[in-house]
């Protein structure tokens, strides 16, 4: 059964004395009631447009910053991976980790080729200098600790950027 505006059931029991029925501000609403305007069509279409046009204009920077986040996990847990492997290293071993040079890393922080990583990691261990002193002994506190210093750099190397450092003080446990 075809159901029909509310208004043109109404208009059945109009008085006949009128010509098109009710009429609200001299216009009939038996034409206006059942359906939209070209215009109000019109109007409609050009707020979605508008609403999607902005959601689409918003992706790419939401995708820059989802981006810039997996980096910095990325970086963050090379630093941690890092750090556990110096505090479970032994103490007389702490050097050698100058001599390695540069480790790459891919987006994942999984090792990779030179050619195909996101991340380079410098690992450095010196001694520390602490303030001169006559009662230090500067080379028993070089034995005694040392600082590892880790660097974590995106590539390609952005000139001015530092990367990620982490500086840890390492103690000599006597293992």
């Amino acid at each position: 059964m075809k159901q029909s505006c509310p208004i043109t059931k109404a208009l059945k029991y109009a008085d006949p004395s009128r010509r098109n029925g009710f009429s609200f501000f001299g216009r009939s609403l038996a034409r206006t009631c059942c359906g939209f305007s070209l215009v109000e069509v019109t109007i409609a279409v050009g707020i979605a447009v508008f609403g999607v046009v902005s959601v689409m204009g918003l992706l790419p920077v939401a995708l820059i910053c989802m981006r810039e986040a997996m980096d910095r996990v990325t970086e963050t847990n090379l630093v941690r991976q890092f750090a556990g492997e110096a505090l479970n290293t032994p103490f007389s071993k702490l050097d050698a980790w100058s001599e390695v040079g540069v480790r790459y890393f891919d987006e994942q922080g999984l090792p990779s080729a030179p050619s195909d990583a996101r991340f380079s990691v410098t690992l450095e261990a010196v001694a520390p200098l602490f303030p001169v002193s006559p009662d230090i002994d500067q080379t028993a506190s070089s034995n005694s600790s040392r600082i590892v210093r880790i660097t974590v750099r995106k590539q390609p190397q952005v000139p001015g950027d530092p990367g990620q450092i982490e500086s840890l003080h390492v103690a000599n446990s006597g293992f």
